[in-house]
């Protein structure tokens, strides 16, 4: 292999702290740069001269043709080869003269590169011979990206036409097509696997284990504290590691953290927002690294370590794009939060559900999220009544609530997604989490419920039972508002489970039914002043600004109805009684 770059190799993909600190916004897919083609043939062997890449261009396929395929869109106008999804078959042809395009179907990404006709977002590598070119206009050429088979690299490479790969034409062009299709294909079905991995909340090992084929080298991410993450291709043979005395997990090992802690160069590494090449004095390899970021602040490090094979230019883009993806999807300013398994969800379910569940298990979810069992925890029930919410939606508001709370644990639960809050973590109450969820609830058009607070973490069911009695209370009575609290409802509640056996007018109070009767036969309203009277606590002033009359009026009416049902309204019980048989008589006749 005789491979000679005029390209730098320093950090291909170096951007500014500005564009770098944009992580809210989600990453439109791995569009593969000129340079990881180039890294590609050179893994293969082939022989190839670069001209000067630029950082970005960012391409979504391959297209090969000939110069009388040309139109005045500049596109080709018949295909012979084409990249299809990932569970249909790609034709071929060796007749190498004839026009053909390959371009990768990636959904919506690749419609949104159509139209895109910025340096910073080509839609395709033109491959062809170089002889296709001559005679092309200049505007043509300056717009797009090639591959050129040529003859004579040196002459052709003189012209420094920016964004070329030059490579001897003693490589046929199906081989050189063949070689790039695989590239975008296999860099395709990794960005989807790991996009659909983030979104479901996958466990950061599951991710990074996806990503072995794209890595030659060993990877590992690790947080603030060098605890180890999640890694793929570790090499048990080749590299030791420490563990973390508190939890038990794999850490970077103690004497290379202390290395690191008085090196000036690590130390000015924790600034960068883009990859970055630690060098060999400290490890005896290069590291290609990429620090993750929230906001401002330093959460962990992706690293490639260069053990296995050479770290090519191209690496820098692959380990950026999983670093963007890494910010977009942290909440909660903890990396070893998002690396719980699937268990964690399981464990959830069981104990809303009031499921048996294993006690060490628990006591063990909750060291790991410093929690303590007799914290103070709310569950919240969360449902849609959109009917076109999709679940791409109910992903996006999923993420959006784990972004916004700290100390809480959103999942997808019996059509709908349950919330668990420790409100003493953050010193919170219930009202201030609501309020800081109100932007998605209001967007979405998400209606909530939220139970009392409770002092045992093993008892989530009965709080889970109450945001459910909440939500359904709160539809059915009250559906202009989003929020409904289970205090709010827990007399209705109540009265609802004591009729269940019994009607509501046989558990009222005999005494109210006898003066309803009096004034039904006598055209008299002493049960309405008498509730009046219980409202405002037996102040005759209040009753009275309230009943429009005399306080005299009133004190002669309190005197008649003392009479007819012999009631000592001085009684507590008695009185909360009469209250309780006013408020089922009215939920009755509601």
């Amino acid at each position: 292999m005789n491979n000679r770059s005029t390209g730098k190799s320093t950090n291909p993909t170096q951007k500014s702290d500005s564009s770098c600190s944009e992580t809210s916004r989600f990453p439109s897919g791995f569009h593969p740069p000129l340079q990881v083609i180039a890294d590609a043939l050179t893994l293969a062997g082939i022989d190839y001269l670069i001209s000067d890449t630029t950082d970005d261009l960012r391409f979504s396929g391959i297209r090969i043709f000939s110069k009388e395929t040309i139109t005045d869109d500049s596109k080709p106008v018949s295909a012979h080869m084409s990249l299809r999804s990932r569970n249909q078959q790609s034709s071929t042809t060796d007749d190498t003269s004839a026009p053909a395009h390959m371009s990768l179907q990636s959904g919506n990404q690749d419609s949104a590169m159509q139209d895109d006709t910025s340096a910073s977002a080509s839609k395709y590598v033109y491959l062809c011979p170089e002889s296709e070119l001559d005679g092309l206009p200049d505007d043509f050429l300056s717009g797009r990206s090639f591959l050129l088979l040529c003859r004579d690299p040196h002459a052709s490479f003189r012209r420094s036409m920016p964004g070329r790969i030059y490579i001897r034409d003693n490589h046929s062009l199906p081989e050189i097509l063949s070689l790039v299709q695989d590239l975008f294909d296999r860099f395709h079905e990794w960005d989807l696997k790991i996009q659909e991995a983030f979104l479901l909340q996958t466990p950061l090992q599951e991710i990074f284990d996806l990503s072995q084929t794209i890595f030659r080298n060993p990877i590992f991410l690790h947080d603030r504290d060098f605890i180890i993450l999640a890694e793929c291709n570790y090499p048990e043979q080749k590299m030791k590691r420490g563990r973390d005395r508190r939890t038990g997990l794999p850490m970077v090992q103690m004497d290379l953290i202390n290395d690191f802690r008085t090196d000036p160069v690590y130390i000015d590494g924790l600034k960068e927002r883009h990859p970055v090449m630690y060098p060999s004095e400290q490890t005896g390899y290069q590291i290609l690294y990429r620090n993750i970021w929230q906001g401002d602040i330093y959460r962990g490090r992706i690293l490639d370590l260069e053990v296995d094979s050479r770290i090519l230019p191209g690496d820098f883009a692959v380990i950026d794009y999983l670093g963007e993806l890494l910010e977009h999807f942290l909440y909660s300013g903890d990396l070893r939060k998002f690396s719980i398994s699937d268990d964690t969800y399981e464990l959830m379910v069981r104990l809303c559900e009031k499921e048996e569940t294993d006690e060490q298990q628990v006591l063990s979810y909750l060291r790991y999220q410093n929690w303590n069992r007799n914290d103070r925890y709310v569950v919240m029930r969360i449902v849609t009544q959109q009917r076109d919410f999709n679940i791409i939606s109910s992903y996006a508001v999923l993420n959006q609530i784990n972004t916004i709370l700290a100390a809480g644990r959103a999942f997808f639960h019996q059509e709908g997604i349950t919330l668990v809050v420790n409100l003493s973590y953050a010193h919170e109450k219930t009202s201030d989490v609501v309020s800081r969820l109100a932007v998605p609830m209001r967007d979405s058009l998400l209606k909530i419920g939220v139970s009392s607070e409770l002092r045992d973490f093993f008892r989530l069911g009965i709080l889970f039972d109450q945001a459910n009695i909440a939500l359904n209370f709160g539809l059915s009575g009250n559906s202009m508002i989003w929020y409904y609290y289970f205090d709010q409802y827990m007399l209705d509640y109540m009265i609802r489970c004591s009729t269940e056996d019994m009607p509501a007018e046989l558990l009222c109070s005999d005494a109210l039914q006898k003066l309803l009767e009096y004034d039904q036969k006598n055209h008299t309203a002493l049960a309405h002043t008498l509730e009046a009277y219980l409202l405002h606590d037996r102040n005759v002033l209040q009753t009275s600004k309230e009943l429009y009359i005399h306080r005299s009026t009133l004190s002669y009416r309190l005197e008649k109805i003392r009479r007819l049902i012999s009631i000592n309204l001085d009684d507590p019980k008695e009185r909360i009684k009469l209250l309780l048989s006013y408020y089922m008589l009215g939920m009755l006749h509601e």
